[in-house]
């Protein structure tokens, strides 16, 4: 099942820091937030996801990083079904903050296509109707950052990667949230030696899309396999500094992970 923290606390740059920094220490100085978090990612759908977290306390000055982050994963996974309004008096008294933040998360979804303004109010949007046109960004984006950091790479990042894959290959078939935070990492690490900061903001944008629990356990051992294969491909190509391979393979890794049917055992 999903859990809220589980696709974005491994995340690279700005988010992770936020989420790192809101989601333990921040938020009502609370140790039990991890949990409860992860109570509401396994039990909430729909409305009964904002109020689970009634009660708890923003820090004011990361409150709309955090709550944008929350609605995020919550649309991109789908608990917060298409057409669902969500009323912003409500939302804000439930999490706590004040209408500034919220409005600025919701600009920011709105931005992203993840919210539709309409004449009775905000509501969710169905990303599966944009899903082309995020296939084809995270395409192009990720493959182009894979090209510019073939030269960036170094000894210790491909060791890092190594680990990375061989803590892939031992992993069991139903650690779904280490499985997510480890292809995270793999592919944070190499997206941060790009050396263009706006790409990797755009990047970053999209990368929570179909990138989660749910959509990891329901991939067969063959799928699993094929992109852990994708990876050691990616190691070689970085060890020979050959980018144009590089590219080749991550721009094909990232195809089909959109293409491949899902569930089959």
């Amino acid at each position: 099942m999903f859990v809220v923290t589980a696709a974005t606390f491994a995340l690279p740059g700005r988010r992770a820091a936020v989420l790192r920094h809101a989601l333990v220490s921040t938020v009502n100085g609370d140790q039990n937030l991890k949990s409860d978090l992860r109570l509401w990612g396994k039990q909430a759908m729909g409305a009964e996801a904002i109020d689970d977290l009634a009660g708890r306390r923003l820090s004011p000055v990361s409150s709309a990083d955090v709550v944008y982050e929350l609605l995020r994963s919550l649309i991109l996974d789908g608990r917060l079904e298409p057409g669902l309004r969500l009323k912003e008096a409500e939302i804000a008294q439930r999490l706590g903050v004040s209408r500034t933040p919220l409005r600025e998360a919701f600009t920011r979804l709105l931005s992203h296509r993840l919210l539709e303004r309409t004449s009775s109010g905000v509501i969710v949007a169905d990303v599966k109707s944009c899903l082309d046109g995020i296939r084809a960004i995270r395409i192009a984006l990720e493959g182009y950052a894979t090209r510019l950091a073939v030269p960036n790479l170094n000894q210790e990042d491909f060791e890092f990667l190594e680990a990375s894959i061989k803590l892939a290959q031992s992993l069991p078939e139903e650690a779904h949230t280490e499985r997510v935070r480890n292809n995270t990492a793999f592919h944070g690490r190499i997206y941060n030696a790009c050396g263009v900061s706006e790409l990797q903001n755009a990047i970053d944008n999209y990368a929570g899309f179909f990138i989660s629990e749910a959509n990891l356990a329901a991939l067969s051992r063959e799928q699993s396999r094929e992109a852990i294969e994708d990876h050691v491909k990616l190691l070689a190509a970085f060890r020979a500094r050959n980018a144009d391979e590089a590219e080749k393979i991550m721009r094909a890794h990232v195809i089909r992970g959109f293409n491949q049917p899902k569930g089959s055992k």
